[in-house]
């Protein structure tokens, strides 16, 4: 559930949307991961999506392979996890697919982001797959492994969402994820284009959104102070503060 439901998270994400919803055909799908009794009608009517697929159980551990079967920050077995999830909601998209047509577009969000401003109107000047710049991380070289947001040409999507899976089911034995895991979800031959958008994320059980991550502060490496390497993200630092304040 993360998130989700906090009012200026959902209020947020038709604001993000409606840029969208204004040019396009849209159709919005989610994939939600709740526990026993969770409010899904809440997220129903919150959200209004096309379609709801719910997923009532995480991927189990594979003993077999060589990773270790731990969850937490920064773990790769909870990084596979969070990847499998990517494939149910590809196998979700396709069914929609099969009974509705292709998509031209797909634009994957993380649920639990507050947004700042309406989505950049990619389509037209894009080439294959876009991320945002920042918020992720402040390293400059890792720009184009952020795994919050994900933009792409319908034809080029599906390495992103099913590769990790696959070769977690397929071939454990000898799967190794890289030293950066997201290095694993983009495919470096398919152009890469980094969007300009205001966003943060405002996870559960935190006070409030992180704000640090739009600031610029030199002597941070990782999420904070990805300002400095997305300039654009340091406009929205008062009005995150300002929502944090009354979270």
């Amino acid at each position: 559930e993360r998130s989700m439901l906090h009012p200026m998270v959902v209020g947020s994400f038709w604001w993000m949307r409606s840029s969208l919803a204004t040019s396009l055909n849209l159709t919005t799908l989610m994939v939600v991961q709740l526990e026993s009794g969770a409010p899904l009608q809440a997220i129903k009517a919150k959200y209004q999506p096309s379609g709801v697929r719910l997923i009532s159980s995480s991927l189990p551990c594979n003993h077999s392979c060589p990773m270790p079967c731990q969850v937490g920050r920064n773990k790769p077995f909870q990084f596979v996890q969070m990847c499998h999830n990517f494939a149910r909601a590809w196998n979700f998209l396709r069914e929609w697919e099969a009974a509705y047509g292709l998509f031209e577009w797909v634009v994957k969000v993380r649920p639990d982001i507050l947004w700042f401003e309406p989505f950049p109107q990619f389509w037209g000047n894009l080439e294959e797959t876009a991320v945002p710049r920042g918020v992720m991380t402040s390293i400059p070289r890792h720009q184009t492994l952020n795994d919050h947001v994900f933009v792409c040409q319908r034809n080029f999507c599906s390495h992103y969402f099913t590769a990790v899976s696959d070769q977690y089911s397929r071939t454990c034995e000898s799967f190794r994820l890289p030293a950066v895991p997201q290095l694993a979800l983009f495919e470096p031959s398919v152009p890469m284009r980094l969007l300009d958008v205001g966003y943060t994320l405002a996870k559960a059980g935190r006070q409030g959104p992180d704000c640090y991550r739009l600031m610029c502060n030199f002597s941070k490496v990782g999420a904070a102070g990805t300002g400095c390497v997305a300039s654009h993200l340091q406009q929205f630092v008062p009005m995150c503060h300002k929502i944090a304040s009354s979270w």
